[in-house]
């Protein structure tokens, strides 16, 4: 198998759509799986948990895993949601209404910009892609069942594609059972109208660039690949986009040792996974690169990182609505409405008036707007373009006593942006994570009268990740621990139950550290502080408890592991379960170790008793 860092894929990626910039050929076209819809929409694995929870509650009998991810999920969904009526009610409630993420808006500004790709295969139900790319003024085809298609055509240029290729939540036959994905992946001899025709000729001259998808391989997508991919060679390569190196384990043969398909593993500067630190003490309770119980630190690679990469390296300029929001208004409703000047005396709604009011807004806002604002606009540009050290360099350039309420809590939002992100968290220089981090503290401090109880929030939030970086990307263990530490002195005796959960991540974030540095025992003593001292911050508290567990067990002290992991196991039964569902694998996986770990010595003590009971009778005799 091959695999390169994304400098190197992205690079391979622009020289292929760089050939083609006259002809308007895009060489390639996205597969968009989950990880680019949540945290909005619930990842299968949040999914699978309400619908235990459901099902048990009303009778249906608990059951272990299977092993098989896709079993698991359709078994519970379908005890829950045993009618589709039901199913399909129940994804309606769940996708309608949801805010677009940030993920999503990524790939419609890379879509909307025409330059890398203009179809997108998606296994998602939801619509915010489609809305994402109305936000932009960009249409879009959509496709969302075998009958329509035909309304996807792989030579058409100039419009944006979507083939939702298991359905949308706005129709009857969602597939979502493991038994309907299956049949929706098989080819029918009697009609070309399936998903499995419509991706073979999309994958007849183009090739995919894989993010935020595991690969299922009995769905329609990972069918349709095989057949590609079989015997054959592909004009331009197959990029996958790993979120974890160990899922390029998970993936089939004939995938990985392909000679045209790349896999693009996360690089240095990801995000951080391990057991002992099964939870990221700098980062916000939505980032996706939470714990997973891995016995082995690992690095992930969201597909929001994935996405904000080609952004950058392709240059794109921010798109006109947020650049020019009045003008973009105004050409839309040109286009919309008055395309045709001599038709204006059908203007039944004078929009030809609102049009000229909003050119004049536009120029009234154009010659009043303020120097801070043109500063101001640098920073929301650059965050735009996903340039993230530009974001701090140009937020270091304005006063921020200058600054209005509003405009204050704008350089915040781009802030916090700009430090939870992998490229922010890869940059060392004079603008990088570290200094980003102290100026949004500075920042809240000179605002903490306007920004009342939030710029605590801001202090933590900011520490924990410097905190954070130091250790886990600089393995400055001593200054890590100096910036929890100050933390701590500061807020232990605030009071505040709002601050409760990010003085804990501060004490698990000292912990972690003191794991890296060596010191163990003072490490099992400050995550047995933070689980005995916040016993109700959520998936905080299950963590630092679960970490106790681990420790124990890694010190060979069995019976206080397992009462450790019980321990764990109380605290999954008092949280709501989205708060905490990424923290039960973790407990589950260490009850299954602490289970094998008790039966071998189980076993190991009845062998010893076997053995001493034959010398003791060789002996009598």
């Amino acid at each position: 198998m091959a695999e390169m860092e994304i400098s190197r894929a992205l690079r391979e990626i622009r020289m292929a759509c760089d050939a083609h910039e006259s002809d308007d050929f895009r060489p390639f076209f996205f597969i968009a799986g989950a990880g680019i819809s949540h945290p909005p929409i619930p990842l299968s694995s949040e999914i699978q948990e309400h619908c235990r929870t459901k099902a048990t509650g009303e009778g249906e009998p608990d059951a272990a895993s299977t092993g098989d991810a896709m079993k698991d999920y359709s078994h519970w969904f379908e005890c829950a949601y045993p009618h589709a009526a039901e199913r399909q009610q129940y994804l309606q409630d769940l996708l309608r209404g949801q805010p677009i993420s940030a993920a999503n808006l990524r790939l419609a500004h890379i879509l909307e910009s025409g330059r890398v790709a203009d179809i997108v295969v998606t296994p998602n139900f939801d619509d915010l892609l489609a809305r994402g790319l109305a936000l932009f003024g960009k249409e879009c085809v959509v496709c969302d069942h075998p009958q329509t298609a035909q309304r996807i055509d792989p030579e058409r240029r100039g419009v944006v594609q979507i083939v939702h290729v298991h359905g949308s939540y706005w129709f009857y036959d969602c597939c979502n059972l493991s038994e309907e994905i299956s049949e929706r992946s098989a080819d029918s001899r009697n009609t070309m109208m399936t998903m499995g025709s419509l991706l073979d000729r999309i994958l007849a001259k183009r090739s995919a660039l894989v993010v935020g998808y595991s690969g299922w391989e009995k769905d329609v997508i990972m069918a349709s690949l095989r057949r590609r991919l079989q015997g054959q060679r592909l004009a331009y390569r197959l990029y996958w986009f790993c979120y974890r190196s160990s899922d390029l384990e998970r993936l089939p043969a004939w995938l990985r040792d392909h000679s045209d398909v790349r896999f693009v593993l996360p690089t240095e500067s990801g995000e951080i996974v391990s057991s002992i630190s099964t939870m990221h003490p700098g980062s916000s309770p939505s980032d996706e690169s939470k714990g997973h119980g891995s016995s082995d630190p690992e690095r992930v690679m969201s597909a929001r990182s994935v996405l904000d990469a080609i952004v950058s390296h392709f240059k794109l300029a921010a798109p006109k609505l947020t650049s020019d929001p009045l003008g973009f208004y105004a050409e839309q409703l040109k286009r919309s409405v008055l395309r045709d000047r001599s038709r204006s005396k059908e203007d039944l709604y004078s929009i030809q008036g609102v049009i000229h009011r909003i050119s004049q807004g536009r120029r009234l806002e154009s010659r009043d707007r303020q120097a801070r604002d043109v500063a101001l606009e640098k920073v929301r540009d650059a965050l735009r373009r996903s340039e993230y050290t530009e974001v701090i360099k140009n937020a270091t350039a304005i006063d921020p006593t200058s600054l209005e309420i509003q405009q204050v809590d704008e350089l915040i939002a781009a802030m916090e942006e700009a430090i939870k992100s992998e490229k922010l968290k890869a940059d060392d220089s004079p603008e990088g994570h570290v200094p980003a981090c102290k100026l949004l503290s500075q920042l809240a401090e000179a605002h903490r009268s306007s920004l009342e109880a939030r710029a605590d929030y801001l202090v933590m939030f900011a520490g924990n990740s410097r905190g954070n970086h130091l250790y886990q990307k600089r393995n400055d263990v001593v200054n890590a621990i100096a910036a929890y530490d100050e933390l701590i002195a500061r807020y232990d005796k605030t009071g505040s139950r709002d601050l409760l959960p990010h003085l804990a991540r501060s004490y698990n974030g000292k912990a972690c550290a003191l794991v890296k540095g060596g010191d163990l025992e003072q490490a099992l003593k400050i995550f047995q502080e933070a689980s005995d001292r916040f016993p109700d911050c959520g998936e905080v508290t299950v963590f630092a408890t679960n970490n106790v567990a681990i420790m124990l067990n890694e010190a060979g002290r069995l019976e206080e592991a397992i009462a450790q992991n019980e321990r764990a196991i109380g605290c999954l039964t008092r949280f709501p379960k989205e708060e905490i569902v990424k923290g039960i694998a973790a407990v589950e996986t260490l009850k299954k170790k602490l289970s094998v770990a008790v039966a071998a010595k189980k076993a190991a003590a009845e062998k010893a008793a076997a053995e001493k009971a034959a010398a003791d009778k060789v002996a009598v005799a």
